[in-house]
């Protein structure tokens, strides 16, 4: 048996072809391992060559979870468009790197980044996003795909550029998965959200504090300030329409995330004064180290735009953000590691702006 990892030179962005008929309705919820066709959001996906592909997304402007916010301009969720990155990734292993449908998918890197704060105010029409991807490395083992690591370009069809985004991926067979997280669970059977239901003492966040409306999405505990970092708990929702659209055995990467930019905003305002309605997320990273369980406590730790913070994620910054009540235009980091019985399952760097009320804003 070999393993390889392969890179991929990169090239500037291919040329789409993509047309309203690309448009017109959803792919397979299958192929993206979606329940609920509410949840399905990507229209279809081309080749264009052997490792670039054009997919193509409608976004709802209106929407129980993604559309969810407490802001003064009305702007598309970029969590949103990470899911829509997400599910490109799955269609694209499916239908052009042979990745059998039975087999599992792990996520292992989630990045997003928000140029254009402009191309995603909501309008009156549906955007229709085009996501120029790029396998930019790929695994194999005894001839088979094992990973993909994708980078995409993400445009919306009329108003142009939006940012770009990064999707790691790795895939098991059924069996394969199955003996994995046994053998991470110590021999424990695998849990299910399909009868799970887990029990929270911790009172939770209030929703404009979090950026939300609806307390049914706010998923973290009251946030706390000890010694200059921010500390909640994830409070679970296994029944949540959208973040566990169908049953789970772990903790889903993209539930990870929203905690964490929940928490990122909650500090961010708090410690600084800012009005969380005025918090626009410009991007996300996200690097998972460990299968979060479901039985655990999982506690988030955020530091607020330090360089330390984000010299523990690898960045080669050196010099401490300076914050002002007034930081109108700067983007700030938010560090946020998320941790189950003393272990980080999840590393989480939420750039976040203080936006006004100009849709016009970039």
């Amino acid at each position: 048996m070999t393993s390889s990892s392969n890179r991929v030179a990169f090239r500037d962005p291919v040329p789409t072809t993509l047309t309203a008929d690309n448009f017109r309705q959803t792919v397979d919820r299958a192929l993206i391992r979606r329940e609920a066709l509410g949840e399905v959001f990507l229209t279809d996906v081309v080749q264009i060559s052997e490792i670039e592909f054009a997919a193509a997304a409608q976004l709802p402007r209106s929407h129980a979870y993604y559309g969810d916010h407490n802001q003064r301009v009305v702007r598309y969720d970029p969590v949103l468009l990470l899911e829509a990155s997400r599910q490109t990734g799955l269609a694209i292993a499916h239908r052009f790197c042979g990745v059998p449908f039975d087999h599992k998918f792990i996520l292992t890197r989630l990045d997003i980044r928000i140029d254009q704060l402009s191309t995603i105010v909501v309008e009156s029409r549906p955007a229709q996003l085009v996501a120029t991807a790029r396998i930019v490395e790929q695994r194999t083992r005894d001839g088979k795909v094992t990973g993909i690591e994708l980078h995409l370009e993400l445009t919306e069809l009329i108003t142009g550029r939006i940012g770009s985004a990064h999707v790691g991926l790795r895939f098991r067979s059924s069996r394969a998965y199955h003996e994995l997280r046994t053998q991470n669970r110590g021999g424990e059977a695998l849990p299910s959200t399909a009868t799970y239901r887990p029990y929270h003492r911790a009172v939770p966040a209030i929703p404009a504090a979090v950026g939300r409306r609806d307390p049914r999405n706010v998923i973290v505990s009251q946030p706390t300030t000890v010694d200059g970092v921010v500390i909640a708990d994830l409070l679970l929702s296994t029944t949540h329409p959208s973040m566990f659209d169908h049953p789970q055995d772990h903790i889903p990467g993209m539930v990870l995330i929203e905690a964490a930019r929940q928490v990122a905003i909650a500090g961010l305002a708090d410690q600084h004064g800012f009005d969380p309605a005025r918090i626009q997320v410009r991007g996300l990273t996200s690097k998972f180290t460990k299968f979060a369980e479901l039985e655990p406590t999982t506690r988030l730790i955020a530091t607020v735009g330090t360089s330390s913070a984000e010299k523990r994620f690898g960045d080669t910054q050196t010099h401490p953000i300076q914050l002002e009540r007034n930081a109108d235009r700067a983007d700030l980091p938010v560090a946020v590691e998320l941790y189950q019985e003393g272990d980080v399952v999840c590393r989480v760097t939420t750039t976040l702006r203080v936006v006004s009320t100009d849709p016009r804003e970039n």
